[in-house]
C-alpha cells in the first residue's frame, strides 16, 4: 500500500463526511441519535493505514468534527486522535482488519470517543447522552463495514480479498 495513495483517498473521504456530518446526520437520526459521519471515516481508513497515518487521520477527523459542532474542539481532536492511533494498531495486535472488524471498529471507537468528549465538555442528564451514544455507536457500525470496503477497493486494489 502506498502511503501517497492512502492520502489522495483520505482527504476527500473526511471532506465528503465532514460534509454529510453537516447536512444530512440530523435527517438520518434514529431515535434522536444521528451517525457521526467523520468518525465512520476515521474507523474505516485507520484500519487501512498504519499507526501514524491512524493518528494523523485521527487528527483531522477529529478537527472536521469539533469544527462542525461548534463545542469543545480539543475534546474532538483529542479523542480522536487517541481513536485513530489505537485503530491504526489493530493490524500489529493481530487482527486481519475487514468489514466485520471495521463495524467493531467503530461501534467500540464511538463509545470510546464519545466517553473521552463527555468527560471535559458534558453537561446535562447522563442516561440520555449514554442512550444516544449507544445508538449512535451501531449506526456508525453498520455505516463503517461497506464505507470500509470501497474504501479498501480504491486504497489497497492488489490486496483484496
Amino acid at each position: 500500500m502506498s502511503g501517497f495513495r492512502f492520502w489522495i483517498v483520505a482527504i476527500p473521504t473526511l471532506w465528503i463526511c465532514g460534509a454529510l456530518q453537516e447536512a444530512l446526520a440530523h435527517r438520518l437520526a434514529v431515535l434522536g441519535s444521528p451517525p457521526d459521519f467523520p468518525l465512520v471515516g476515521l474507523a474505516a481508513l485507520s484500519l487501512l493505514g498504519e499507526r501514524k497515518a491512524g493518528t494523523l487521520t485521527g487528527f483531522l477527523a477529529g478537527l472536521i468534527r469539533g469544527v462542525l459542532a461548534g463545542a469543545n474542539l480539543a475534546a474532538y481532536v483529542i479523542s480522536r486522535t487517541i481513536l485513530g492511533f489505537i485503530l491504526g494498531w489493530v493490524r500489529f495486535a493481530g487482527l486481519i482488519p475487514n468489514a466485520p472488524v471495521a463495524g467493531i471498529a467503530a461501534f467500540v471507537g464511538t463509545l470510546l470517543a464519545q466517553g473521552l468528549v463527555m468527560i471535559p465538555s458534558h453537561q446535562g442528564p447522563l442516561l440520555p447522552f449514554l442512550a444516544g451514544t449507544l445508538m449512535s455507536a451501531g449506526i456508525n457500525g453498520a455505516l463503517a463495514m461497506p464505507l470500509y470496503a470501497l474504501l479498501r477497493r480504491l486504497i489497497d486494489p492488489s490486496n483484496d480479498r
